[in-house]
């Protein structure tokens, strides 16, 4: 049936239909984002007030994200030119390999080892920390 042939009260009932199927679908819509920032907060609330020292750096080993914990063990947070992938402390004990797994989707647990952050930062403190490094990729739609 063509639109000429339909009447002004039937094109009315079907512009009634899709407006509720719009109104559906925006509250379906809004329901999602709210949702989704519930989770993004959770998760945001899990890496920041645990008491673990957690640092997730990008694919080039920049950091994007640091929690309290991490800023407490080492004084300092990581500079904007730092990467984690480049650190002289850590190239110096050979571990570019497990930097490699890493890379390629692995999960990796490093050596434990003493680490002072002030050869990195002169601003950090002169005092070595003991360090226990697990790093693991995560994954995004890319």
């Amino acid at each position: 049936m063509d639109m000429k042939d339909k009447s002004k009260e039937q094109l009315l009932e079907e512009l009634d239909k899709l407006k509720k199927e719009y109104d559906s679908l925006k509250q379906l819509h809004q329901k999602t984002i709210e949702e989704q920032n519930l989770s993004i907060k959770q998760i945001r609330d899990i890496i920041e007030y645990n008491p673990i020292s957690l640092q997730i750096v990008d694919k080039d080993g920049y950091s994007l994200l640091v929690n309290e914990s991490f800023k407490l063990l080492f004084g300092a947070v990581p500079q904007k030119n730092y990467s984690v992938f480049e650190d002289l402390q850590i190239k110096e004990l050979k571990y570019d390999y497990l930097f490699e797994k890493l890379r390629g989707g692995e999960s990796v647990r490093f050596p434990d080892l003493y680490y002072n952050a002030h050869e990195v930062d002169i601003s950090a403190p002169d005092t070595p920390v003991w360090i226990r490094m697990i790093a693991f990729p995560l994954f995004d739609a890319d």
